[in-house]
């Protein structure tokens, strides 16, 4: 497994108040009497944990591109959007926030760094709601 030390550099451009968007899928997703809560799970290095990557969108590129926060949830029914701003995810221990653009969404970034439960936790402590998700969860 790679090392703090073996990972890619924080990108610097990104300033820490910027909001980092997370989709939530309706398996991560925990309705109480209290409200709609984001489970952990909803944090892990996925598809390939292996990479130590967790797909992220980055605000300032969404702004660039003219494009809203709901627009990362075309396609995605049932699902909800949470955010952090990239200095809640600099202060977990060995957390890096990266740009990693795709053709198919500009705006996509990568949290680099192992995810344990503990740093899981934490995150969804941390995440708010930006569109909470239709339907029964």
């Amino acid at each position: 497994m790679a090392t703090a030390e073996e990972g890619p550099i924080d990108d610097v451009s990104i300033e820490n108040s910027t909001l980092l968007y997370r989709w939530v899928a309706p398996a991560h997703i925990r309705r109480t009497s209290a409200g709609i809560e984001c489970r952990d799970g909803a944090f892990k290095n996925f598809p390939n944990p292996e990479t130590l990557r967790m797909s992220i969108v980055l605000d300032d590129t969404l702004r660039e591109h003219e494009r809203e926060p709901d627009s990362i949830l075309v396609l995605r029914s049932g699902y909800g959007l949470v955010a952090l701003t990239a200095g809640e995810v600099r202060n977990l221990e060995q957390q890096r926030v990266l740009r990693s653009p795709r053709p198919e969404e500009p705006a996509h970034g990568d949290v680099w760094g192992e995810k344990s439960v503990g740093r899981r936790r934490r995150l969804a402590q941390l995440a708010r709601w930006i569109i909470e998700p239709s339907g029964g969860a």
